[in-house]
């Protein structure tokens, strides 16, 4: 697959980063939460490389493709996911769900403030539609993984067959306290 990948493991979880939001991804992601832009080119020019080479490379599909919603409800992850429904067949369910209020990540910069933040925030639902697939879930920003990894706990958990990978658009290299 492209170099330019930041590929790492959570709790035996793959997570693929397609770039770095301090360059050009970043750029574009922000200019599309702005609505600066229409259509995010770049990005989607990432995924499409990316699913294409993991198909060929890997002869997998994903049968499912999740996304941590925004507590902003901005619809950008919605819209990434459709795409990515669309343009690859994989069936997009909107079953990660926000379950108390939580502050924007990207204004916490410890660890414990992230942490204590995001724990307990999110609920999966239809869980029972998760048994025997393989699973992406998308995310737009990796900083601390916090986020990351309170989903990957809930995952955990199940008494099922699954497989999860997963795709984060751009990778915050920042190092927290």
């Amino acid at each position: 697959m492209n170099n330019t990948y930041k590929k790492f493991h959570i709790e035996n979880i793959q997570v693929t980063a397609l770039g770095d939001l301090d360059k050009e991804l970043g750029d574009e992601l922000r200019a599309f939460k702005r609505k600066d832009i229409n259509v995010p080119s770049k990005i989607i020019d990432n995924i499409k490389e990316y699913f294409i080479e993991y198909i060929k490379i890997n002869n997998k599909k994903f049968d499912i493709i999740l996304y941590i919603p925004s507590n902003k409800n901005n619809g950008i992850m919605d819209f990434f996911a459709d795409y990515i429904s669309k343009e690859f067949n994989i069936r997009k369910c909107d079953f990660i769900k926000i379950k108390k209020d939580i502050k924007e990540q990207k204004f916490l910069e410890t660890l414990k403030e992230r942490n204590e933040n995001i724990k307990d925030a999110f609920e999966i639902i239809n869980i029972n539609e998760l048994e025997n697939k393989n699973i992406i879930l998308i995310d737009d920003v990796y900083a601390s993984g916090e986020t990351v990894k309170e989903i990957i706990k809930i995952f955990k958990k199940f008494n099922f067959n699954y497989s999860l990978e997963i795709l984060i658009f751009c990778y915050r290299n920042h190092v927290f306290i």
